[in-house]
């Protein structure tokens, strides 16, 4: 007799958020990359010390963990992801990185889409 599955049941990611955790994906593996590299790793320690290494190797890891929750359609890696978006624009502060407007805001556009999808 054959299984019937209860399709009512099975939640189904939306396109948005796809889209959003496959660049996100690609984003964090570019920065990862960027870290081993010496040469790079070396002009980010001399322009905001080595404080800043620590802070970008911790965006690193919440902000990977956040976004394979937010692809699970997990509510905490929303939490997660935030958090990171909050590490990351404070300490851009404190070491005095220069960014764009873009870089900034685009973070909190993300957790949006998640927030107004996960209330659904």
């Amino acid at each position: 007799m054959p299984e019937t599955r209860d399709e009512s049941k099975t939640i189904q990611r939306p396109l948005l958020i796809t889209i959003v955790c496959i660049f996100g994906f690609i984003g964090f593996a570019m920065m990862f990359v960027a870290l081993l590299i010496p040469s790079i790793r070396n002009l980010l320690i001399q322009r905001h010390g080595m404080i800043f290494i620590f802070l970008f190797a911790l965006t690193l890891i919440f902000g990977i963990a956040g976004l394979i929750g937010y692809w699970k359609m997990n509510r905490w890696g929303i939490y997660l992801y935030s958090l990171m978006a909050i590490i990351s624009f404070s300490s851009g502060f404190f070491v005095n990185v220069q960014t764009r407007l873009i870089d900034n805001l685009l973070p909190f556009v993300i957790i949006g889409i998640g927030l107004a999808y996960f209330k659904r």
